[in-house]
Parts: C-alpha cells; sequence; structure tokens
C-alpha cells in the first residue's frame, strides 16, 4: 500500500479503519503523505495508532497539499500526539475535516487545539467527542470559536464539561456566525446552561442543529427552547433531555409552532 501511495496518481480514499497496521506500517503511510498529491480522505479509525505515529502525521499535514478529510477517532493517541495534530492546524490550511474521537487526548490538548482554531481558515468539521477535555478545554474551544469563522459542525460530546463550559459556548453562539451544527449531549450540562443557549439563539442566526442530551436538564430547558423558537427561524433540530415533555411543555411547544422543525423537540434519549 505504501509503495502504491508513493506512485499512484488517481486514488483518492484510503480506508484502513478496524484493521491490524503496525506501528511501522502505520509510520510508512504517515510518511508517505508527505509526497503523496492525490489522496484526499484518509481513514485510520481504530487501527492502534500511538503518539509517535500522530506526531509523523503531524507533519505530514504541514506538508501535505490535497488531504481534506483525516479519521483519527478510536486510537490510542494522548497529549503528545494530540498536541502535535493541533499545532499543525496552525499551517495546514488544506484539511476541512478531522476526526478525533475516542481518544484519551487531554486538556492540554484541547487548549492547543483552541488555540489553532484561533488561526485556522479551512476546517469545517471537527469531532471531539469522549477526549477528556474537561472544563479548561472546553471553555479554550469556546473561546476560539468567536474568533474561528470556518466552523460549521462541533462534535463536543461526553467531554466531562460542566455548565462553566455551556455558557462559555453560549457566548460564542451570540458571536459565532457560521456553526451550523453542535452537539452537545453527554456532559454534565444543567437548566443554567440551558437558559443561556437560549438566549444566545435568540440572536444567532446560523446554527440550524443543536443536541444538547444531559440527565441535568430540567423542565424549564423545553420551555425556554421552545420560547426560542418563536423568534428564531434557522433551527431545524433541537434535540433535549431525556424524558417526556410535561403537559404544559407540549402546549408551549406547541405554540411555537415547531412542526417545522425536522424533528422535533424530543426528551428521548437516543444512542
Amino acid at each position: 500500500i505504501v509503495e502504491a501511495l508513493a506512485i499512484n496518481a488517481t486514488l483518492t480514499t484510503l480506508d484502513l479503519g478496524g484493521n491490524q497496521v503496525s506501528d511501522t506500517g502505520a509510520l510508512a503511510i504517515a510518511n508517505v503523505l508527505k509526497v503523496n498529491q492525490t489522496l484526499t480522505s484518509l481513514e485510520l479509525e481504530n487501527i492502534g495508532l500511538s503518539d509517535k505515529v500522530a506526531k509523523v502525521i503531524a507533519e505530514a499535514l504541514t506538508m501535505n497539499k490535497t488531504l481534506t478529510q483525516l479519521h483519527l477517532a478510536c486510537n490510542n493517541l494522548s497529549e503528545k500526539g494530540g498536541e502535535a495534530i493541533a499545532d499543525a492546524l496552525k499551517t495546514n490550511r488544506i484539511l476541512t475535516l478531522l476526526d478525533l474521537r475516542e481518544n484519551p487526548l487531554s486538556t492540554k490538548v484541547g487548549v492547543a487545539i483552541a488555540n489553532a482554531l484561533e488561526i485556522n481558515r479551512t476546517l469545517q468539521t471537527l469531532r471531539l467527542s469522549s477526549t477528556k477535555f474537561d472544563d479548561e478545554g472546553g471553555t479554550a474551544i469556546a473561546d476560539a470559536l468567536q474568533v474561528n469563522q470556518t466552523l460549521t459542525s462541533l462534535d463536543l460530546k461526553c467531554d466531562q464539561f460542566s455548565d462553566r463550559t455551556g455558557v462559555a459556548i453560549a457566548d460564542a453562539l451570540k458571536i459565532n456566525r457560521t456553526l451550523i451544527s453542535l452537539e452537545l449531549r453527554g456532559n454534565h450540562l444543567s437548566h443554567k446552561t440551558g437558559l443561556a443557549i437560549g438566549k444566545a439563539l435568540k440572536v444567532n442566526r446560523t446554527l440550524s442543529s443543536l443536541y444538547l442530551f444531559g440527565e441535568y436538564l430540567s423542565c424549564k430547558t423545553n420551555q425556554v427552547m421552545a420560547s426560542v423558537l418563536k423568534v428564531n427561524n434557522t433551527i431545524t433540530s433541537i434535540r433535549l433531555g431525556y424524558r417526556e415533555p410535561s403537559k404544559e411543555e407540549r402546549t408551549a411547544i406547541g405554540n411555537a409552532k415547531i412542526d417545522r422543525l425536522v424533528r422535533r423537540i424530543s426528551s428521548h434519549s437516543e444512542n
């Protein structure tokens, strides 16, 4: 595969996800990215990638001029590998999708990615669920959203965030004009976050999809979102909570005319 990538002039997509690839093989593939000029999508999900390989991939990202999608989910990338990838985003001007889901990253990586987002002008989709960023990393990313003007889809589910991050993200939504899809389910977010995001959505006119599942949300969150829908005509899909709405909430939701939503406000859990 490595030899073929070095000379192939037509292959644009390579999917090795789920295969048993040794560090030696992965390193070879990473090094080829430095010279390959046709591959646009590389899938290396769940192949046991290490930080050593991630560093070489990061080096390649500073040289490669064609790769637009990089999938590295469900590997063994931690702080060193994550920081290397984040630093590469500061100079890379091609990548539009980066998937780092379910890697044991750290707060430092969250901050590093946030710093990169303030500079990067091409990344559109960023998947960071289950990466253990906690609030320090989360608030840093929220602050970056006030500056970044290219990201359209952000996945931050199950990242151990509290209302501190939730409120910071809400503040960012008042300013950001590019984010279309936001995934926050599985974090420790309460009605405080729901209220803050609700207020933000009364002025935000770009976000169309919001996922805010969480067992800490209250019935008030549904009511807040119902009032938001009376003035926000951009939201097309919204998910809240884990429980059935009350009769009062259903009435409020109905009055908000959310029949226009692709999927109604719901409190049913999703996998």
